[in-house]
């Protein structure tokens, strides 16, 4: 290891820093840039120091590193590389797999630019969700990739209670959870209505040459604002739903609303409570009052009454043979 005496350390930083783009860089000017207090020669060996440099020196002999260091300043602190973290870990439980997700890759990329050693924590976030979907796996990135990128795509798909197969060229917009199922929503070549299409009734999925068709009026937000769950007719409007729920489980409904529109519009004496949305009707509206089928009356409208009794009649003689 070559040794510098004090001197001949303060020369070679104002030679180095005089070499910078050209610069005539005084080592004030540099401290001053790098927002850090002037300080003595001495102080600025405890910085390093205290980055982990192995810094030795003798009076007869100079300073000199006992072994190879690399200054890098830390882009993040320790606490938030961990907050980070634990954010990742987050992302990990929903088990995302392949380039966009490469997980451990993002971590060995934040210790290694930051030098910082993140504390490996135990899970304290766990989902209720299932890792062994059918299509989950297999083609999530696929997909993923397909729409940020703006690809089309040549999807062998096969609907439930049927053998036969049929491959759609597809212009892939986005993809949506509902109850354990994921769906990919987009437009068939050649059709205009919004087409829905189940992960787990893909076959296979292979790059298309079409050029990619967008909708710039689309919006997933506004599309679903006024529904539960996938299910939309074309050109479905919402109408005003209105429930009568059994006293006991109102609380339960003005803690967890079926819908952001969801209001209470009346109190009966007993404690009841007729709530009204506006909301699309659809299949997963009906399913989902079919859940407290036992604790509400759907008041109206008749279209959605006679639809919800025809289910609970069909339940109850299911439940009675």
């Amino acid at each position: 290891m070559s040794k510098r005496t004090k001197e001949e350390c303060l020369e070679f930083i104002d030679k180095r820093l005089n070499e910078k783009e050209g610069k005539a860089w005084t080592r004030d000017k540099f401290l001053q840039a790098l927002k850090i207090p002037k300080r003595t020669f001495h102080s600025y060996l405890s910085e390093l120091k205290g980055m982990a440099a192995k810094i030795k020196n003798r009076r007869i002999g100079g300073y000199y590193y006992e072994k190879p260091f690399t200054y890098k300043t830390p882009l993040i602190s320790k606490e938030d590389a961990g907050k980070l973290y634990t954010a990742i870990n987050i992302l990990k439980e929903l088990d995302f797999s392949g380039q966009p997700f490469d997980m451990e890759s993002v971590i060995l990329k934040l210790e290694g630019t930051a030098q910082i050693d993140v504390e490996i924590q135990n899970k304290i976030v766990h989902f209720e969700h299932q890792t062994n979907l059918k299509g989950w796996k297999e083609y999530f990135d696929k997909l993923f990739i397909a729409i940020n990128d703006k690809k089309v795509l040549s999807i062998k798909y096969k609907k439930f209670f049927t053998d036969n197969e049929k491959t759609h060229i597809f212009h892939p917009y986005f993809l949506k959870e509902y109850h354990n199922r994921w769906y990919l929503f987009g437009r068939i070549e050649e059709k205009q209505e919004l087409t829905t299409l189940a992960l787990d009734r893909i076959e296979a999925i292979l790059p298309s040459d079409i050029p990619f068709k967008g909708d710039n009026h689309f919006d997933a937000d506004n599309y679903f604002k006024n529904a539960i769950g996938i299910t939309l007719e074309q050109n479905a409007k919402p109408q005003e739903v209105l429930i009568r729920v059994v006293k006991k489980q109102v609380p339960y409904f003005e803690n967890q609303p079926l819908h952001g529109t969801q209001k209470s519009i009346q109190t009966y004496k007993n404690g009841d409570v007729l709530f009204s949305l506006n909301i699309i009707i659809n299949i997963e509206l009906k399913m989902l009052l079919m859940q407290y089928a036992n604790t509400l009356k759907v008041v109206g409208p008749k279209v959605l009454k006679t639809g919800f009794t025809e289910m609970l009649e069909t339940a109850v003689k299911l439940n009675l043979k």
